[in-house]
């Protein structure tokens, strides 16, 4: 068996520190894009619907293409560690809720639902799961 000095061992010890870092910030990095996808396009693994789109047409807003809310979430990385997620639009709240001033809203979207922020925040533990194992297959 070979033997290991110290200066070997700690050569590789911040190898594996330096990858370790690495790793860990792609993680942070995927699971904040993760959750922003989960929250506007929908996600299998937290069961949030995405963010409704609008009807547009005949009977609703002739003309107009719907998708504002939608488009109007942002991700912000304020800074390394800290990824924040919204929308600066007063009616996402009553969206997320479902409910305007104490009355249920009426879903009128064939896209997306209410609750998508409240589904992911509980499914946030899975989706780390998921990027976690993704992460690991990229490594192997």
């Amino acid at each position: 068996m070979a033997k290991t000095n110290a200066f070997d061992f700690e050569k590789n010890l911040r190898k594996f520190a330096v990858k370790q870092e690495r790793m860990t910030r792609t993680l942070f990095l995927n699971v904040a894009s993760a959750c922003k996808d989960s929250i506007v396009e929908g996600s299998s693994i937290t069961g949030a619907p995405g963010q409704p789109v609008g009807q547009y047409g005949p009977g609703y807003h002739p003309g107009l293409t719907g998708g504002t809310l939608k488009a109007s979430w942002q991700l912000v990385f304020e800074n390394a560690t800290t990824a924040v997620i919204g929308s600066k639009l007063v009616y996402a709240p009553p969206i997320e809720e479902g409910t305007n001033k104490g009355r249920q809203l009426t879903l009128r979207s064939t896209v997306g639902g209410f609750h998508s922020v409240a589904k992911t925040i509980t499914g946030y533990r899975r989706l780390v799961d998921a990027e976690a194992a993704k992460l690991q297959g990229s490594t192997k």
